[in-house]
């Protein structure tokens, strides 16, 4: 099914893109056609390490854990940087983005991430901390991925569906990509984890 709609969405925008004849150049075409694509994959893929992880013994902990640091982040990085944000981190990227909104993010998901660690997860405070510090670092990476996309296809939000939070995909760019971490942190901080 990947594969035919892969192929669908593809062939759609090669397509479309005839159909309108707006004189895009043949780059503008492809780099169209191969976000349609990757879009495709990239949900899929990342969500099936979060159903891997889901399967794991306390598995349901870990997923909620990185989703709330996720959450927090975005939350903290928004709050602190409408406070406070004065110096853009990246305004070819996303300009909206400062270093001090980075920097409430970096604070809250440390401290999300130590407690949900101990009181959810039962890790000692350094792996909250280091759960809180990686799913930061994906979460950070994919919100500025997704926002690279949207520069390139010259739009402010994915899709309408949630209308104000700049789409579906706008609310997942940070949480898919966290599954990662939060999948590779649960095998290497098993041995510590307190039953």
């Amino acid at each position: 099914m990947l594969f035919v709609s892969v192929t669908f969405v593809c062939v759609w925008r090669m397509l479309a893109q005839m159909a309108a004849g707006d004189g895009r150049t043949y780059g503008d075409v492809l780099a169209d056609v191969l976000v349609g694509g990757f879009v495709q994959i990239y949900v899929p893929f990342l969500a099936a390490f979060a159903l891997m992880l889901l399967r794991r013994e306390h598995g349901e902990w870990w997923v909620l854990s990185f989703i709330v640091v996720a959450v927090v982040a975005d939350t903290a990085a928004y709050a602190s940087g409408l406070a406070f944000g004065k110096h853009p981190m990246a305004p070819r990227i996303s300009p909206k983005k400062t270093w001090e909104g980075f920097g409430g993010a970096v604070a809250g998901s440390l401290l999300a991430g130590a407690l949900l660690g101990v009181f959810l997860l039962g890790i000692p405070v350094w792996g909250g901390l280091i759960l809180g510090a990686a799913v930061l670092a994906s979460a950070t990476l994919g919100d500025l991925g997704e926002s690279m996309l949207k520069r390139d296809l010259g739009i402010k939000d994915m899709s309408s569906w949630l209308p104000g939070h700049g789409g579906l995909l706008d609310r997942l760019d940070s949480i898919l990509p966290s599954t990662v971490p939060a999948l590779t942190l649960y095998v290497l901080l098993s041995p510590w984890m307190v039953s």
